[in-house]
């Protein structure tokens, strides 16, 4: 199965995709110890040459989240740079099943494993990818900031103010929205968070006013 992953024949590819998928859904827990090494190959098929693997890929992969559940911290790091650079692509079906695909991590993961992988794909990804992510990264400060202060503080914090001199109008705005809701968790304290600087303190201030 895993060698048809990456077979040079991309019906191969698709139905090894919809294997796999069925795989995870009856055996999720028998799977697990293989997590790692299979996720490597379907973050290829996330980004397959051919379109129609791709879109199988990311339709699988709707499903395969919500089998593995929190089962899947291990492969997060990998898998989320690999599924947000679909959303530069040109497909409009390519990028609206991807954002379906963080919806479903949102709902079936470990809320506090998706901020720093999220974070740094707002930090060095492809500027296409930004405000999505930073919309992503949005929505899961309220919950992750009641179970956990400081990984909030610490992994959002600093990607936000690392866009502080952007001027794409679009990543601008999307980093205004992260920091408002940073601001609705933290009040005041926002600005005296450790390793933000006076002048970017006060330029955060400006912003959430």
């Amino acid at each position: 199965l895993l060698s048809a992953l990456t077979s040079n024949d991309w019906r191969q590819r698709y139905e090894s995709l919809t294997s796999l998928t069925d795989l995870f859904a009856r055996f999720p827990t028998e799977i697990s110890p293989r997590l790692i090494k299979i996720f490597d190959l379907v973050n290829q098929r996330l980004n397959d040459v051919n379109s129609k693997v791709q879109l199988h890929a990311i339709g699988c992969l709707q499903s395969m989240v919500p089998a593995l559940g929190w089962g899947m911290e291990p492969v997060l790091t990998t898998l989320i740079p690999a599924l947000a650079a679909n959303l530069a692509s040109t497909n409009v079906a390519v990028r609206s099943g991807t954002i379906s695909c963080f919806h479903e991590l949102s709902t079936s993961v470990d809320k506090s494993q998706l901020l720093h992988p999220y974070a740094n794909v707002i930090t060095y990804g492809n500027p296409r990818v930004k405000p999505v992510m930073l919309e992503q990264l949005k929505l899961l400060v309220p919950e992750v900031y009641h179970e956990n202060p400081s990984h909030t503080v610490r992994c959002v914090l600093p990607a936000a103010v690392g866009l502080l001199d952007e001027r794409k109008a679009d990543i601008r705005t999307a980093n205004n929205e992260l920091l408002a809701a940073l601001y609705e968790v933290l009040g005041e304290e926002l600005f005296i968070q450790p390793g933000l600087s006076p002048q970017n303190s006060e330029r955060v201030r400006a912003i959430v006013a």
